[in-house]
């Protein structure tokens, strides 16, 4: 009942709506730029926030292609300050694709649960 509560203010206050709404908008192009890419070469892509260019960005962590959307690529040029894991970007993304050797997407109820932690971080 209190979520209900909250989301009807959320809704009600026109400043938080309109974050939501492009905050949802964007995360949705994110997701769809992710599965198109995975769609194209079968990659596992995952939605992160870069906060130098203020939006979503969908990137790989290929280790043998240094293409300008892969981890070891963006992290040459200064993007991320810290060297990070497999696994500590799947933990710290908002979404992944699944990958070509069988391991599954995101669930849905991570998918919004990420939506969530992405509305109070824009």
């Amino acid at each position: 009942m209190k979520k209900f509560i909250s989301f009807i203010k959320n809704v009600l206050n026109p400043v938080k709506a309109t974050r939501l709404a492009r905050t949802s908008v964007q995360f949705q192009k994110a997701i769809d730029e992710a599965e198109s890419k995975f769609r194209k070469d079968g990659h596992r892509y995952y939605v992160i926030f870069d906060p130098k260019a203020g939006k979503l960005i969908s990137i790989t962590y290929d280790l043998y292609k240094l293409r300008y959307d892969s981890y070891i690529y963006l992290r040459r040029r200064g993007r991320f300050g810290n060297p990070v894991s497999r696994n500590d970007l799947k933990k710290g993304c908002y979404y992944y694709t699944p990958s070509k050797n069988g391991a599954k997407r995101m669930p849905e109820i991570m998918k919004r649960i990420s939506m969530m932690r992405l509305r109070d971080k824009i």
